[in-house]
C-alpha cells in the first residue's frame, strides 16, 4: 500500500487542516505537503524508511523555519513536521529520539502506519485530532480527554491549539485562574 497524498489531505481536512501550496523550494527541501489550521501550521513528509528520517529532517526543518515568512503560515502558528513511513522500524525508531525531542523551530511527530491507516495514525496524534473553535459553537468538542478534565474551558482550548510556551505565559501570568465558589 503506497501512502496516497489525498488521503493524508482528506484525513486532516475532516480536522479543519487546509492544503497550502508548496514553494518549489520547499518541495526541493524535501517537504510533500503542507496544510494550515487556525493556530498551526503542519509540514509532512513522506518517507520510504524509518532510517531516512534521520539524513533529512535537518533540511525539512529549514524549510519550516522558511514558513514564517509565508503570510498563510505567518509568525502566530505553532509549527509541526511530520514523517509519515508505511512500515516502522524498531531498530531505527530508537535512534528518532534525538530528532522528535528536537523543538527548535517546530515539533517534529513520526507516524508509522504499520498496516493501518492514514485516518488511524492522524486520530493518534492529539494536535491533529483538535477541533478549533469556533466563535458561535460555544459546545465544540476538542479532545475527548480534554473535555472530560474539570478545566476551565480556556484552558482546554488552549491545551487543544497552542504550544507549551503560550500556555505557560498565560498560566504564569493568570489567565486560567477559576472564579472564586460560594461554598
Amino acid at each position: 500500500m503506497k501512502i496516497a497524498i489525498k488521503d493524508i489531505t482528506d484525513a486532516l481536512s475532516k480536522r479543519g487542516w487546509q492544503q497550502v501550496p508548496l514553494a518549489e523550494e520547499a518541495e526541493r527541501g524535501g517537504l510533500t505537503l503542507l496544510c494550515a489550521s487556525p493556530f498551526a501550521a503542519l509540514g509532512l513528509v513522506v518517507v520510504n524508511s524509518t532510517g531516512e528520517i534521520n539524513s533529512r529532517w535537518g533540511d525539512c526543518q529549514v524549510q519550516m523555519s522558511e514558513l514564517r515568512k509565508n503570510e498563510v503560515v505567518g509568525k502566530e502558528r505553532d509549527l509541526y513536521l511530520a514523517f509519515v513511513v508505511e512500515r516502522g522500524d524498531p531498530g531505527h525508531e530508537a535512534l528518532l529520539q534525538t530528532v522528535l525531542g528536537d523543538t527548535h523551530v517546530c515539533r517534529k511527530l513520526y507516524m508509522a502506519l504499520n498496516g493501518g491507516t492514514i485516518e488511524e495514525a492522524i486520530q493518534s496524534v492529539p494536535c491533529l485530532q483538535a477541533s478549533p473553535f469556533i466563535a458561535e459553537e460555544k459546545t465544540a468538542k476538542i479532545i475527548p480527554l480534554l473535555e472530560s478534565l474539570d478545566l476551565p474551558g480556556e484552558l482546554k482550548h488552549d491545551l487543544a491549539t497552542r504550544g507549551p510556551a503560550k500556555i505557560l505565559e498565560k498560566l504564569l501570568s493568570g489567565k486560567y485562574k477559576r472564579p472564586e465558589r460560594d461554598e
